[in-house]
């Protein structure tokens, strides 16, 4: 009986993912065949780890470039992208500018990844940050921004899945995933992208990061190539 129990409790936990991952690829490929026929495309970037200074961001860094390259080879037309990242961000920062730095560039699609300032936070609860996700997130869904939602990643020298930083942030995306999903926004797990490998390479790991927060470039592109990978298979695979 119990083995039983447990094919029917496993079976269900893989429908479930399943289904997710059929009903995220849905979400993209709608969102992105929306777009189809317009003549140029603007991208807000959003998270910790994607800030660069104002006048680097502005004379093309090699993000900028590299982000609109894929953009631009995807959506077929030009790409104006906006970094809007900094490094102390949390929910709640954002949320007091998010009309100047973001909704008043009227994006197309917002990729986004915030998390991990919020879960340093000791004092902030896990009740508390959802209600903070959920007024942020609904602030985007007023305005009818797509949003793409990238799970954050951890700090550089987190290198064990047992940190209690690590623990928490675990929590605090789980929280970021189901808010994503009840808003309609497509997600990409980043976080277990980098979780692969810290564990099969922690060397490799360690060098992306430019310090304990920001990634350097190869870092950047390691979290880019797989949501474009991402991207590409579930745009116009419907």
């Amino acid at each position: 009986m119990r083995r039983y129990l447990s094919i029917i409790i496993v079976s269900a936990i893989v429908l479930t993912l399943f289904l997710s991952c059929s009903t995220n690829r849905q979400i993209i490929n709608r969102k992105f065949t929306n777009l189809e026929g317009k003549e140029s495309i603007t991208v807000v970037v959003v998270g910790n780890a994607f800030f660069e200074s104002k006048w680097v961001s502005e004379t093309s860094s090699d993000f900028n470039r590299y982000l609109r390259s894929h953009l631009e080879d995807i959506f077929g037309v030009p790409v104006s992208l906006i970094n809007a990242s900094y490094p102390e961000d949390t929910f709640m920062t954002f949320k007091r500018r998010i009309e100047s730095d973001v909704l008043s560039y009227r994006p197309d699609i917002v990729f986004f990844m915030l998390g991990l300032v919020d879960s340093n936070q000791t004092e902030l609860t896990n009740i508390y940050f959802r209600d903070q996700v959920r007024m942020l997130f609904g602030d985007f869904k007023e305005h009818g921004t797509d949003v793409i939602v990238l799970t954050s990643i951890g700090n550089r020298s987190a290198l064990s899945p047992y940190d209690p930083g690590i623990q928490r942030l675990m929590q605090f995306n789980e929280i970021i995933l189901f808010e994503a999903g009840h808003h309609d926004f497509a997600v990409v797990d980043s976080a277990e992208h980098f979780e692969r490998l810290r564990v099969s390479d922690p060397e490799r790991y360690y060098t992306f990061f430019n310090n304990e927060l920001m990634l350097n470039q190869a870092g950047k592109e390691y979290v880019f190539d797989n949501v474009f990978q991402y991207i590409r298979k579930a745009y116009k695979s419907n």
